[in-house]
């Protein structure tokens, strides 16, 4: 599990737990971090827990989703989840989610094999018109979860770093 991850297991365990949907404002990042509180937000929908980076905020759970946002709501990122089918795997989950952005652009080629709170997954991109996602894909506990991740076509070279601390900040909690 990544130091992150840990430490948010520890939070739970240490009866730091939180009530579904919330964020707390003093929760850290790693135990020894001095820098400003992050927000940590429990799922009210599904079994995990992530560091709200600054700069972001968490919205009103959707029906299916979480949804996250900049405070200057240029990006978002949304985390959801479905039932792979049985003997599907993370390959054929990125491949049936890749079927939802027919009119976008993503090349298998760039697929980048990823850890989600220890899970094995993919990050994949999707470009469409205007705008750039970064999608991150993983099975856990027979579970399929996709953290996508949207900003401005211009901001795409940032969009690497932000996927990046979402995963280090995401917990399953089961």
């Amino acid at each position: 599990m990544p130091g992150t991850s840990m430490f948010v297991v520890a939070l739970l365990l240490g009866g730091c737990g939180l009530a579904p949907g919330t964020a707390d404002s003093t929760a850290r990042t790693t135990a020894t971090e001095s820098a400003a509180p992050r927000d940590l937000f429990r799922s009210s929908l599904y079994p995990y827990l992530l560091v709200v980076p600054d700069g972001w905020t968490a919205l009103p759970a959707g029906p299916d989703e979480d949804h996250f946002e900049t405070t200057d709501h240029m990006s978002t990122l949304t985390v959801g989840t479905g039932t792979p089918e049985p003997g599907q795997n993370v390959e054929d989950r990125v491949r049936e989610n890749r079927k939802q952005f027919a009119d976008c652009e993503s090349d298998e080629g760039m697929d980048r094999s990823i850890q989600v709170d220890g899970e094995d997954g993919i990050r994949w991109e999707i470009r469409c018109p205007g705008r750039y996602s970064l999608a991150a894909n993983t099975i856990h506990d027979g579970l399929g979860y996709r953290l996508r991740l949207e900003v401005p076509a211009g901001d795409e070279s940032e969009a690497a770093a932000i996927m990046e601390e979402f995963l280090a900040g995401f917990a399953f909690t089961e």
